[in-house]
């Protein structure tokens, strides 16, 4: 693998954090992660992209994660999230996930999900099992108290 995968990402950022031989990740997911990164404006950093078995347990990974290497030994799923800390609040995260979105279109069927940390996607549609389009949220939304 080349020391970078994408406009904005290194080889290093995709591989599993244990060190494993699991390194390789489709190169769509890294393409809609540049997209975010050139929408945004800010640099992202990717918390998680492709983990073998015994990590993605580690992580609590469920254990039909797009993180794990699919039969073609890619993974086909990120976590984004800011590299600066100052950039973590929640409107930022719902900005990432909007960036997200609005490019995932032309990367065909996705999953998509929210959270207090940052986003999952993954090109479920391309996988050598596609599975059906995913949109989830696990985010505190901000609750506007009534008098």
């Amino acid at each position: 693998m080349s020391a970078w995968v994408g406009r904005y990402f290194k080889a290093s950022d995709v591989g599993c954090p244990c060190g494993c031989d699991f390194q390789e990740v489709h190169q769509g997911v890294v393409e809609l992660a540049d997209a975010a990164r050139e929408s945004l404006g800010v640099p992202l950093d990717i918390n998680s992209s492709v983990r073998c078995p015994e990590y993605n347990k580690e992580v609590g990974g469920r254990p039909a994660s797009l993180h794990l290497p699919q039969s073609d030994g890619l993974g086909y799923a990120l976590d984004l999230t800011y590299y600066r800390d100052s950039d973590k609040g929640l409107l930022n995260m719902a900005r990432l996930y909007i960036a997200l979105e609005s490019r995932a279109r032309r990367f065909g069927v996705v999953g998509l999900g929210l959270y207090s940390w940052g986003c999952h996607v993954d090109l479920r549609g391309h996988t050598p099992n596609p599975r059906p389009a995913a949109r989830w949220e696990e985010f505190p939304w901000p609750r506007i108290k009534r008098r």
